[in-house]
């Protein structure tokens, strides 16, 4: 399930944030037919993921997860 999604300001990239405790990013400009996402990682494990947000320049972004501790 879904939890969270962000757009980079450019609208060609996508992160999305689950209840599996995985964000999975997408590039729309460079995507095949198979729809795939082209990296996905688990910032903190065992934590959902509740909330995502790109920086102003979509070099880097935030991601909260439901832990107390920031990594």
């Amino acid at each position: 399930v879904v939890a969270a999604l962000a757009v980079d300001h450019t609208g060609s990239r996508v992160l999305s944030g689950s209840y599996d405790y995985s964000v999975r990013m997408y590039d729309f400009q460079g995507m095949n037919s198979r729809l795939a996402s082209f990296r996905q990682l688990e910032p903190f494990e065992g934590h959902q993921v509740r909330s995502l947000s790109w920086s102003p320049t979509s070099d880097r972004f935030l991601c909260v997860t439901g832990s107390a501790q920031a990594k």
